[in-house]
């Protein structure tokens, strides 16, 4: 009877040791790259790129907007994260520094994301973006 308890036991402990190390949270993740060139929201004059990665239950992306022609207008991208519950978010980078400037922001998610999409513009700070290009 008391090797049955003791079995019993040891089987109930390594069950808990074993949940606990299945529930523990998640190191942070090496950051994955992207680029938008190539892409349907490529556009002259414009270059979006950037990593992204998972850490603390969150998901983070950094967004690179570079300008790339020297034609006075601003370069940009728009962002779009949809989420498993319906959801969805827009961000937009506007870069109007100039030819060769680059203008760097980073965002985090909730964890239900599931999607984000991308696509770059030239012009206004309003100016439209089909943001199409899958990021993540």
């Amino acid at each position: 009877m008391k090797i049955r308890r003791y079995l019993m036991s040891l089987a109930t402990g390594l069950a808990v040791l074993v949940g606990g190390i299945v529930v523990a949270p998640a190191p942070a993740q090496a950051a994955v790259k992207w680029d938008l060139t190539g892409s349907y929201s490529d556009m002259a004059g414009s270059w979006a790129y950037g990593s992204w990665w998972w850490s603390g239950g969150r998901f983070y992306v950094e967004v690179n907007v570079k300008d790339t022609v020297a034609d006075g207008e601003a370069a940009g991208m728009c962002l779009r994260a949809e989420y498993s519950d319906g959801g969805s978010r827009k961000e937009r980078v506007h870069n109007s520094g100039g030819k060769g400037t680059t203008k760097t922001v980073t965002y985090n998610f909730a964890d239900n994301v599931s999607e984000i999409y991308g696509g770059e513009y030239v012009g206004g700070a309003t100016t439209g973006c089909l943001a199409v290009g899958i990021i993540y």
